[in-house]
């Protein structure tokens, strides 16, 4: 059974330098060998006994996350995601594991939690909860290979959700009874299950309200995978995202049946609103009279197929720009649309925003909607900083392009230049960004077309 420990980081300091040092050199000596478990498994060598171990990044609101073992690199993993397992001799090691924030501190989440690896055991530690509440447990098993006609599955529960009950069920059959189940913070046991055309269901423990559903897929045979839960970050009310961990990757399920978001930002420069039509899976949503160099309410749509057409506000038969794209589940998209209706030059394009905030930095989703700008630098100044001492935070940000950054909560000097001058073209404004928040902001042509360029602030996702 899985056995966990909590780790406040009250009582101890949170700022450690990490070895980089490569794991276990002394074993390259003896073996010449140091193995990603991949198609490996425990055993002994000249006497030598072994088994596997790695780390799951869990911290819902961490940056990449990196794992030492000893003050030796065990291996790094961004949010959701697993280092590879790592061949190990029999023994009691402490683990601990951080990441560098942006003032280039080291932030330390765990702190030499001893783990015990058996001969031919397979540990997995993992690290949940958040940065400033940090949870760790481990997930023991063997190295014994999977069966051959079927899949075992295990569930990792994080999603701060509760208890949650996994069914697997044949596509579109009905549930009956869960297979998994598992507290938060916590693995279930194993089980073994029929590979083939499958689809998985997620609910609170004892209910029949589905709140996560995979869709169609398909469940390959003689695998040993875990099942995560985590914190859910995109659109609509689902609290609980569930990605499929196996020795080699991590993959989210490409048919999950959750919601993608559209919003829509109108930098058309010489028409006062626009309209927007959005077709997706034989349903209409529309925007009317959206202003220029404002952005829409986001739209809540079905994964898949969807066409965006923005319309003329005074005829909505006259169609600006058409814009296609197949939505994944959980995206949030704007469509940037900009140019000029009077000399037909109106072009767009969907840019992916960022939705999972960080706890050690702000993060903010610069684009270009500027025609007559071209392309742009983009400099965020503090204090007695200029343009002529200091290195472009975005460089060379193309017309219709976006650039997700991070950076220090504060406030900051933003300014706009064309690339390569130091001109101001756009700004000096004020803003002000705050650590786990997310921001955005598009450069447009003035009212009417041309310059000066102005900068506007998306509003905050909800």
């Amino acid at each position: 059974m899985p056995h966990q420990k909590d780790n406040n980081i009250a009582n101890r300091p949170i700022l450690r330098r990490l070895s980089g040092t490569l794991l276990l050199t002394f074993l390259l000596g003896l073996l010449g060998t140091l193995v990603s478990a991949c198609g490996g498994g425990g055993g002994t060598a000249d006497g030598l006994d072994f088994g596997l171990i790695r780390s799951i990044n869990a911290v819902s609101d961490s940056p990449t996350v990196s794992f030492t073992v000893d003050n030796s690199n065990l291996g790094t993993a961004q949010f959701g995601q697993a280092t590879p397992f790592l061949s190990i001799q029999e023994g009691s090691y402490d683990i601990s594991a951080g990441f560098a924030n942006l003032a280039d501190d080291l932030v330390t989440l765990l702190n030499d939690e001893e783990v015990r690896v058996e001969i031919e055991g397979q540990l997995t530690l993992v690290l949940a909860g958040t940065v400033a509440n940090p949870v760790s447990f481990v997930i023991e098993e063997t190295t014994d290979e999977a069966p051959t006609d079927s899949t075992e599955l295990r569930l990792l529960n994080t999603a701060a959700a509760g208890s949650l009950d996994l069914y697997v069920t044949g596509v579109g059959a009905p549930l009956d009874t869960p297979i998994l189940s598992a507290a938060n913070n916590s693995a279930s046991l194993a089980a073994n299950v029929p590979a083939g055309d499958s689809q998985i269901r997620i609910t609170t423990a004892g209910s029949d309200a589905v709140i996560f559903d995979s869709g169609s897929f398909v469940l390959p045979a003689g695998q040993r995978l875990v099942l995560h839960a985590a914190p859910y970050f995109g659109p609509g009310d689902n609290p609980v995202n569930l990605n499929l961990i196996s020795t080699a990757s991590t993959s989210s399920f490409p048919q999950q049946q959750l919601p993608a978001s559209v919003r829509v930002a109108n930098a058309i420069s010489d028409l006062p609103a626009v309209d927007a039509v959005i077709q997706n899976n034989a349903t209409t949503s529309t925007v009317e009279s959206l202003s220029i160099n404002t952005f829409s309410s986001a739209i809540d749509l079905a994964p898949g197929s969807a066409v965006i057409d923005i319309t003329l506000e005074t005829d909505p038969g006259t169609v600006l720009l058409s814009s296609t794209a197949e939505l994944a589940g959980g995206d949030r998209r704007t469509l940037i649309a900009t140019g000029s209706f009077s000399d037909d030059s109106t072009t767009g394009r969907l840019a992916i925003d960022p939705q999972r905030p960080i706890a050690s930095s702000a993060q903010i989703n610069f684009m270009n909607g500027s025609a007559s700008a071209g392309s742009v630098d983009v400099y965020l100044l503090s204090a007695g900083e200029t343009i002529v001492t200091n290195t472009a935070n975005v460089p060379s940000l193309a017309l219709l392009a976006n650039s997700n950054i991070e950076l220090l909560g504060g406030t900051y000097e933003l300014v706009f230049t064309r690339a390569g001058e130091d001109n101001e073209l756009a700004g000096p404004i004020s803003i002000t960004v705050a650590n786990n928040e997310l921001f955005s902001f598009l450069l447009t042509d003035a009212e009417g077309g041309g310059e000066p360029p102005q900068i506007i602030e998306g509003p905050a996702f909800e």
